[in-house]
């Protein structure tokens, strides 16, 4: 696949205002974020939408204003390969400038937490997102705060025990 990054332009490609990154498809994509016409960051994922539920940006781009919108260009997963490659040519094209700059921390920014599970709990933790219209990141998050949560109702629970430096 060859692709001329010249003749790419953010704002022809399919877009969503950042409030709704939830809509966003499950797709392998380098996707742009737009203030109005500038393009102001270039990432990529396998899953677009995966990747804009928890996206390390997410709080302060949401503090820019309303008109930040998410562009993607869609690759095939025959492509996907390339990701890392054309998005480097693109960033170095469009030059955006929250590339290589600090994550400005804000209130209330959740942290990243990854876990390995087998192919099958995915699926099925997929399905059961899916089934109540969120994305697999959102019910986790929601399953270990009800578990969290029911832990330290429990007495002498090891999260009360921790807490208190017994271990």
């Amino acid at each position: 696949m060859k692709v001329k990054v010249d003749e790419i332009n953010p704002l022809a490609l399919p877009s969503l205002p950042l409030v709704e990154r939830s809509q966003l498809p499950s797709l392998p994509a380098i996707y742009f974020v737009l203030q109005g016409e500038l393009v102001i960051y270039i990432g990529r994922s396998t899953n677009l939408l995966d990747r804009w539920t928890s996206h390390h940006r997410f709080q302060q781009l949401s503090h820019l204003g309303k008109d930040i919108k998410i562009s993607w260009l869609e690759f095939h997963n025959s492509d996907t390969d390339l990701l890392v490659e054309i998005e480097n040519l693109l960033i170095k094209h469009f030059n955006p400038e929250l590339n290589g700059s600090k994550c400005q921390s804000t209130p209330n920014q959740k942290a990243k937490v990854m876990f390995t599970c087998e192919h099958d709990i995915k699926e099925k933790l997929t399905e059961w997102a899916k089934s109540q219209n969120r994305t697999v990141s959102n019910l986790v998050e929601t399953l270990v705060i009800d578990a969290l949560t029911s832990q330290q109702e429990q007495p002498n629970s090891l999260l009360d025990k921790d807490s208190k430096g017994v271990a």
